[in-house]
């Protein structure tokens, strides 16, 4: 943004103003580009063409800044005295080309020289204008940098991120595995308690069996002894006995 005509009064000190201005200078530009000024007669059309030529040539060359100046150049200081005392007010840093007949008081960067001269004029001005282009370019590639930083950093983020729900992931595999395994453990485990039980219970089924078994054979065995015992008390007569 430059000011190559005249100084507004509160071009710094009030920008507001200053900015409704810049917004109707757009609004006329936007009326020209399309085709408002066909709808409108050639009175209003010249009224209006000239009021977009006074403003651009009061503030053409700041009609794309949104907010105020970081810095400010002044190529006369004692000129451009409103200039001065607005950035002073606004504490505004300032670069001046202070020649022999200016006050450096309050001018930050003071750089004695011919403010007069279009020579020199044009040579200051042309420092300046690469130093600025330079520092635009720095601020740039910063902004760049920062943001690739961010970005990186987002990314470094999400994949620690990803790489803790994968871990909790498998961490819980793992422990529904371990847990299945134990599960596996005791089903076995109850198994093979309960084979042994129902061996335990049939082992004692067949020595209960057994055990019927010998008393049945003991008992049989008495019996016939009783019965040969009594067999061999009976005597049978003879016939000569029987006779008798």
């Amino acid at each position: 943004p430059y000011v190559a005509n005249r100084w507004l009064g509160g071009m710094i000190t009030n920008f507001n103003t200053i900015k409704n201005s810049i917004n109707r200078l757009k609004r006329i530009e936007r009326m020209e580009v399309d085709g408002s000024f066909d709808l409108l007669t050639k009175k209003e059309v010249i009224k209006l063409q000239r009021e977009k030529e006074k403003l651009l040539k009061n503030i053409g060359g700041i009609k794309d800044m949104e907010r105020l100046p970081d810095m400010v150049f002044i190529v006369d200081p004692k000129k451009e005295a409103i200039a001065l005392a607005e950035a002073m007010k606004a504490k505004i840093p300032i670069v001046a080309i202070v020649d022999t007949n200016c006050n450096p008081e309050g001018i930050d960067y003071p750089i004695p020289g011919n403010d007069d001269a279009i020579r020199a004029i044009n040579l200051f001005c042309a420092i300046v204008s690469s130093a600025i282009i330079e520092g635009q370019n720095e601020a740039g590639r910063f902004e760049i940098t920062e943001e690739t930083e961010i970005i990186s950093l987002a990314e470094t983020e999400e994949e620690k991120k990803a790489r803790e729900m994968e871990e909790e992931e498998e961490g819980y595999i793992e422990e529904e595995v371990e847990i299945s395994d134990a599960e596996i453990d005791l089903e076995v485990k109850k198994k093979i308690e309960d084979k042994e039980a129902e061996s335990e219970l049939s082992g004692a089924d067949e020595s209960s069996s057994s055990d019927e078994a010998s008393e049945s054979d003991s008992i049989n065995s008495d019996e016939s002894k009783n019965s040969s015992a009594d067999g061999s008390s009976l005597e049978v007569p003879s016939g000569e006995e029987r006779e008798e």
